[in-house]
């Protein structure tokens, strides 16, 4: 095996590195990290990789403003109702697409806001319903 300090190659059973002194029984207590890169895609479909996670944010923000127009209303309004199924179909749909691994976090919270917009939806066709 090569000592991870100096590079140079030492045998499996030594414990400290007789070039540079290193302990080498450390190194077999690390953890491996595990570092996600981002897809590799032809060069023409690589901005998919960023559009997907801004589209799901941006129908995530839409699905968000459509369920607090629907839970302000007084009356359930059909239309709404759809628009937020509809919305958060679209949602989903983008957000199962591949995408560049620092922009997740936008393609999350996308995703909750769409959560919550068809959560207080169905919440107000319960309560208009039940009560």
């Amino acid at each position: 095996m090569k000592c991870k300090s100096c590079g140079k190659e030492v045998l499996d059973d030594i414990k400290i590195c007789p070039n540079c002194g290193y302990n080498l029984e450390e190194t077999k207590n690390y953890k491996k990290v595990i570092v996600e890169e981002d897809p590799d895609l032809p060069k023409e479909q690589k901005s998919s990789l960023i559009d997907g996670p801004v589209l799901t944010f941006i129908f995530g923000i839409i699905c968000a403003m459509i369920g607090l127009t629907v839970i302000s209303y007084k009356p359930v309004v059909l239309f709404l109702v759809i628009l937020e199924v509809v919305a958060f179909v679209v949602t989903f749909l983008m957000s199962i697409k591949l995408c560049k691994v620092s922009m997740r976090p936008v393609r999350n919270i996308g995703v909750v806001l769409a959560y919550i917009g068809l959560g207080l939806t169905i919440f107000k066709v319960f309560y208009v319903l039940l009560g």
